[in-house]
């Protein structure tokens, strides 16, 4: 096994999803997951959404595009995951039924697709 798989769980988060990708009611993840996060992985800064990538640079514009497409968007795919809430809002938001995920530390793809560690509706 690489030194990559070999990191360990250093947190696990609890995020609200109307008040992460500041929506009403999810409608394809559930209302409130758990994630667990690498030592490898971006640190989601729910504690500060301004701060925070996926919350208040991606969201909007996943919400942009969805908007200008006026339909679901098949397929998306996330290089450089983390801890994988870029996936999650690209499910939401843009609608997407297929996706996959990537990052150049395994423990972090292993951690981001857990279903354990992120329940589905």
């Amino acid at each position: 096994m690489s030194q990559n798989s070999s990191a360990h769980i250093s947190d696990k988060i609890s995020v609200s999803i109307p008040e992460y990708l500041l929506i009403n009611d999810p409608e394809r993840i559930n209302k409130s997951v758990s994630i667990e996060v690498t030592d490898h992985c971006y640190q989601p800064r729910t504690d500060d959404l301004q701060s925070d990538w996926v919350a208040y640079v991606a969201a909007p514009a996943f919400k942009l595009i969805r908007k200008e497409q006026g339909h679901a968007i098949n397929a998306f795919c996330s290089i450089g995951t983390g801890s994988g809430l870029d996936v999650l809002t690209g499910i939401e938001i843009l609608g997407a039924k297929r996706v996959g995920l990537t990052d150049v530390h395994q423990d972090v793809v292993i951690t981001a697709v857990d279903p354990a560690a992120v329940p589905a509706k």
